[in-house]
């Protein structure tokens, strides 16, 4: 009789053995896709000559290498350093190979690299990343774009900060002890960390993206809130450069900015850059104009509702509005302005806007055509910017550039630019899976043709205020200065010395008293001072009053510092560094109007190098008049840069890799011989250190990537005859 299987009979055989064998990484496939895309492109041999971290200790390993483990690092899964080197061992000779190099570096000395990385390396690097970004990038055709309802295409840059805190114990701090040492104390420093009160400290991460595609054009770091007044001259170069090489016209560019920005002097810089912007502005002085209070006395121009939002904000807008910096009259526009009243509906003081009785007002202000940005155009291109923030919460999810990995302040930027270069590069490469990359949205309808409506009339300023200037000095050439000339349109005061004379010298009153001044400097032609003891003293700055300019003219301390009538002239000061400064009213009348621009014109050049002549351009008073709009629909043109990101990732996660010997006959190297140098122990030049962890001809490798579309062959560099190469 046949005996029955017992319940607990397996047909399931398992054997074990104590030869390891990790498994890959499901991030595999991807992190070799885009280092190999970084090896074919002109990026790699600028990083070989460009980025050279002078160091010791170094051993066999240069820039190049750690760039490759941070690089490695954006793209992978590991949460931190400690976990990717933990992934590394059973990849790491694939992915050295990729860059023909021999061995990783290890976590400690990747630490010492970033320890050793200078602010002049990461400014190199930075460059590196835009011109690979302007040569290879998204092209013009899907740059996308927002098409006004004159049919003019602008292109939107989005430039914000980010803000990481970090928390401080307290550290006892008495003689017993050695002075306390934070690792954070040059990485960090006190500022405003997002409001969420979770850090004692704070880093500051300034990012400019294409809002159309998505692709990060620069990355400054700094410690506290940064420097976002410097970082705007970077990121407006950026964008000039960005748009020239894509064959566009520069004032197509458009700033998007916040609050933080919101004054004159950023207006003005963007300005000068021949860009436009769009930005809140924090100068509320210009609600308390006589021009915008007739107009808010007035009925609104609109109403505007945000979608999805039950605020409704009544909308007011008035054109060529001067605006002059309150610290520095050299930095002034004539702008647009918006201003909207909304229900104050929380108690006490509002988080944005100035609250007036029941009401909450904001400002915007922006250069564009009011024929071909209505009202809510201008807003409503103003509260996308959750677009930008989107991008931001995507970029942390996936990998947070503002964790800290290096207590360097180089070292922490110089790994943000390196997620900024693995963000690109996995965008490039989606764009391509994706069957219609440019997506079109319907922004609004084209506006109906109605009659004009009348224009609320605008009530005259006391021609004291710098408000209502009637003539903007522009300068054609760009080239900076260094001395200065009165302007040329200033209308010479009356003086007893010289017919050349600028205005009245202030007399030497209270604590100067009894030192040189008013008749004891005298007017010389070409219009500088000069004093008793026959030295020139320049015009140097400029201080709006409100009834008068006041100019302040000084001498060098050079000259002063030899002078006989030193401590005569300078009282106090004579053991300064600092030259004598006289102060010279200008009055302010009517019929003259100051410089608003505060444009300082070049001194003269030589007959042989004639420099532009000043552009004098009439500007319009301050109106509320609503022009009328172009007969287009408004459309927003961009990439789908979430889903080409994602779709890259899906085709490539736990794709297997096969990896073997090479099918390349390569000859046999050389016998190694002994340099002179090598016998002296002289220090080795760059290119033989960069060769010392230089793959060997011999240990070449074949790798065979599963799941790469054909369509990126020739951004991996692979031949179509060969697809499966790598």
């Amino acid at each position: 009789m046949a005996q029955k299987r017992s319940q607990d009979t397996s047909t399931t055989e398992i054997e074990t053995t104590p030869e390891r064998a990790p498994t890959p990484p499901p991030w595999f496939a991807d992190a070799l896709v885009v280092l190999r895309a970084v090896r074919v492109r002109a990026l790699w041999p600028a990083l070989i000559e460009r980025m050279r971290v002078e160091r010791g200790r170094a051993g066999v390993y240069v820039a190049v290498d750690y760039l490759l483990v941070l690089l490695t690092f954006a793209v992978s899964d590991a949460p931190h350093l400690k976990a990717l080197f933990a992934q590394l061992p059973p990849i790491a000779s694939t992915l050295a190979a990729v860059w023909e190099r021999a061995t990783l570096p290890s976590r400690a000395s990747l630490s010492r690299f970033l320890d050793a990385a200078r602010p002049h390396h990461v400014r190199a690097f930075g460059t590196m990343l835009l011109d690979d970004l302007i040569d290879a990038g998204i092209p013009t055709e899907q740059a996308g774009g927002l098409f006004d309802r004159d049919g003019r295409r602008t292109l939107v840059f989005d430039d914000d900060g980010t803000y990481h805190g970090a928390r401080q114990r307290e550290l006892a701090d008495d003689a017993t002890r050695p002075p306390p040492r934070r690792r954070a104390r040059d990485l960090c420093a006190r500022g405003y960390h997002g409001g969420s009160g979770r850090g004692d400290v704070t880093r500051t991460r300034t990012t400019l993206q294409q809002a159309h595609t998505q692709e990060w054009l620069g990355c400054w770091s700094a410690p506290g809130n940064g420097h976002p007044y410097a970082q705007i001259e970077d990121a407006c170069l950026a964008v000039v450069r960005y748009l020239l090489a894509r064959g566009l016209m520069v004032t197509q560019g458009l700033l998007r900015l916040d609050g933080l920005y919101g004054y004159a002097r950023i207006a003005a810089a963007i300005t000068r850059h021949g860009l436009g912007y769009l930005m809140r502005c924090a100068d509320y002085r210009l609600f308390h104009r006589t021009v915008v209070q007739a107009v808010i006395a007035q009925a609104p121009h609109t109403t505007y509702a945000a979608p999805d939002s039950p605020v409704r904000r009544d909308a007011w807008q008035v054109l060529d509005l001067p605006w002059v910096a309150a610290k520095d009259p050299a930095d002034a526009v004539v702008t647009r302005l918006i201003v909207t009243r909304r229900p104050a509906i929380e108690p006490g003081k509002p988080r944005v806007g100035k609250r007036v009785g029941d009401h909450v007002f904001e400002l915007f202000v922006t250069d564009r055509s009011p024929s071909g940005w209505s009202i809510e155009d201008v807003l409503s291109l103003y509260f996308a910017r959750g677009g930008f923030e989107a991008t931001l919460a995507q970029e942390d999810r996936e990998r947070d550039l503002d964790r800290t990995v290096s207590w360097s302040p180089a070292g922490q930027s110089l790994w943000t630019l390196v997620g900024q270069l693995a963000w690109n590069l996995r965008l490039r490469l989606g764009v391509r899976l994706m069957s219609t990359p440019v997506r079109y949205t319907h922004w609004a309808s084209a506006a109906p043709q109605t009659p004009e409506p009348p224009a609320v009339p605008a009530t005259v300023e006391t021609p004291a205020v710098v408000e209502t200037p009637a003539i903007e000095i522009a300068v054609i050439d760009e080239t900076p200065t260094v001395d200065e000339t009165p302007a040329v349109n200033e209308t010479p005061a009356v003086n007893e010395s010289s017919s050349v004379a600028r205005g009245r010298v202030a007399p030497a009153t209270g604590r100067s008293t009894g030192r040189f001044g008013g008749s004891d400097f005298v007017w010389t032609e070409e219009g500088h001072l000069r004093c008793p003891a026959d030295k020139l003293l320049r015009r140097r700055e400029t201080r709006h009053e409100r009834c008068q300019l006041r100019v302040i003219y000084r001498a060098s301390a050079a000259d002063c510092g030899v002078c006989a009538l030193s401590s005569q002239c300078r009282g106090r000061a004579t053991r300064t560094n600092r030259g004598r400064r006289v102060s010279v009213i200008e009055p302010l009348s009517a019929g003259r109007t100051p410089t608003p621009s505060g444009v300082r014109p070049n001194r003269p050049s030589s007959p042989s190098t004639p420099r532009p002549a000043l552009m004098l351009r009439t500007v319009p008073s301050p109106t509320s008049k609503v022009p009328p709009l172009g007969s287009r629909a408004v459309w927003w043109v961009d990439l789908p840069a979430s889903q080409a990101r994602q779709t890259l990732r899906d085709h490539l996660r736990g794709q297997h890799v096969d990896v073997g010997p090479s099918r390349l006959v390569l000859p046999r190297p050389a016998t190694p011989f002994q340099t002179r140098d090598e016998r002296a122990h002289r220090r080795q030049t760059w290119k033989v250190r960069f060769a010392r962890n230089q793959r060997s001809l011999n240990d070449g490798c074949r790798l065979r990537i599963h799941g790469v579309p054909p369509v990126l062959d020739d951004l991996l560099g692979i031949p179509r005859d060969l697809p499966s190469a790598a």
